[in-house]
């Protein structure tokens, strides 16, 4: 058991009371854009003020900013440190080179981007934007065996989104716009829209890698439920996924990040295969800051999401958590 500092939203800068326990958190963020809180994929946004803000506030309490390379010697080294941040960014969207690496170079903050390879490939199927239109252009949806979701409020879209959401989660991750297709046959959606304009190309990927903050992890090739792949088709969502981004930035692939990442989606098969394949590190989105037990426990280590509705912490009294293991 080990103990955990925990958060609460309050409404302006964060005024640290208590620092986070353990010897490092690590940050885990997908966008950096204009947010909108009425937006139904708002948790996947943090805006440019915030997350500089955020940074400076850290920066002036105290605490270090670190790559994963540097907490994985931490760790393996069993080095005695304190107060420690990682910035981590998930999929490879095209704000993360545009506006996220700006902020990072500005304040030399290490980061590191878990790349989706279809995103730069522009090829993944960025459903949950497609599902967000469809639901704000439609005051009911209606799938392809009946089931119907009213869409009159703010309330019955979220409602809407969450329920859709894990319809679409529980589809066959390896034929997955077939299925898509399937279940939204009323309606005519091209599920590659999004990717074109929001996603990093390769280039973009190339030209990140060339600077030192900037570490380039796996996340799949696709981005599936990974739990409900078969043995072969895990192992080569990331053994793929992973020679490829090797092959494009002539850089070796050290570090993963797992897609969704809570124990429903990754557990014992898929970290016995991280450990398998020799990656130095595999963060999940299990909540928890990092504990020098962590090093042995490398392929399962927790992030906490960096998201703008908490834009400002008050640290209240820690609590016990287990190691995300199982």
């Amino acid at each position: 058991m080990l103990r955990n500092s925990l958060f609460s939203s309050i409404n302006r800068i964060p005024n640290l009371q208590q620092r986070y326990s353990g010897i490092a958190t690590i940050f885990a963020l997908h966008r950096v854009a204009d947010f909108d809180p009425k937006s139904l994929t708002a948790d996947l946004n943090v805006s440019p003020k915030f997350l500089e803000n955020f940074i400076i506030e850290l920066k002036q309490k105290g605490y270090d900013f670190i790559s994963i390379d540097d907490l994985y010697n931490i760790l393996v080294n069993q080095e005695d440190v304190k107060n420690k941040v990682l910035f981590t960014l998930d999929d490879g969207y095209l704000d993360n080179y545009t506006i996220a690496y700006p902020i990072f170079k500005r304040h030399q903050v290490p980061f590191t981007v878990y790349l989706t390879t279809n995103f730069a490939d522009h090829k993944a199927i960025l459903w949950w934007y497609s599902l967000e239109r469809l639901i704000l252009g439609h005051d009911e949806i209606v799938l392809s065996d009946g089931a119907k979701y009213s869409c009159l409020n703010a309330k019955q879209h979220r409602e809407a989104f969450k329920h859709i959401r894990q319809r679409i989660l529980d589809l066959n991750q390896s034929n997955l716009e077939e299925e898509l297709n399937a279940l939204f046959s009323n309606y005519q959606i091209d599920w590659l829209s999004d990717v074109r304009s929001l996603a990093m190309d390769w280039d973009d990927v190339i030209e990140l890698n060339k600077d030192d903050l900037a570490t380039i992890g796996g996340h799949t090739l696709g981005h599936p439920v990974i739990s409900q792949l078969s043995d072969e088709q895990l192992y080569d969502e990331i053994v793929l996924s992973n020679q490829i981004i090797t092959q494009r930035i002539n850089s070796p692939v050290e570090h993963f990040a797992y897609p969704y990442g809570r124990k429903q989606h990754a557990s014992h098969r898929e970290f016995d295969l991280i450990t398998s394949l020799g990656l130095k590190t595999a963060v999940t989105t299990r909540k928890g800051n990092i504990f020098p037990e962590h090093s042995q426990y490398l392929s399962c280590l927790p992030r906490r999401m960096l998201e703008e509705n908490y834009a400002y912490y008050k640290m209240i009294k820690p609590s016990k958590v287990r190691i995300a293991t199982d």
